[in-house]
């Protein structure tokens, strides 16, 4: 019964036709095509390892302040665009593009919204993605995620 829970939990994350990238919670995996997708899953990673930090009336909030004062730049276009064309979710698709579009990197995010990135995890999980796998979870699952997918990933 093991194996076959852990065999769904493996296969619940792996593509998906029509899409470029998913992250799976139960698992804590991830599939993507590309470094802005990953980057955008690897957030799903962060906001869930935060106990869904997105999910709060704060992120809501700081979301909105953005909102009103940000420049009207790619950025702006996405998050308005994830709003006006998310049915469920919204905040945790949010969450996921400003620290996409910020390249991984906490400190491009807009400073309102910084207090909700943790920059240490940010960096760990960002270097997978610079080798070229892509896992989310603990180093002791990573070692056998990267040999057992690689290469996961295409550049």
């Amino acid at each position: 019964m093991k194996r076959l829970v852990f065999l769904v939990m493996l296969l619940v994350f792996l593509p998906n036709p029509g899409r470029s990238g998913s992250y799976n919670s139960y698992s804590n995996l991830a599939y993507c095509e590309d470094r802005l997708v990953c980057l955008h899953e690897l957030a799903h990673a962060m906001d869930h390892d935060a106990n869904w930090i997105s999910q709060t009336p704060e992120f809501e909030w700081a979301v909105g302040l953005y909102l009103q004062t940000a420049p009207y730049d790619t950025l702006y276009l996405q998050i308005v665009h994830t709003l006006a064309t998310t049915k469920q979710n919204q905040a945790k698709e949010v969450y996921a593009w400003f620290f996409a579009y910020a390249d991984g990197n906490v400190d491009y995010i807009p400073r309102v919204l910084q207090p909700y990135y943790d920059q240490k995890t940010a960096t760990i999980y960002s270097y997978q993605i610079d080798r070229g796998v892509m896992w989310l979870g603990s180093p002791k699952n990573a070692k056998w995620f990267a040999e057992f997918t690689q290469p996961i990933m295409k550049r």
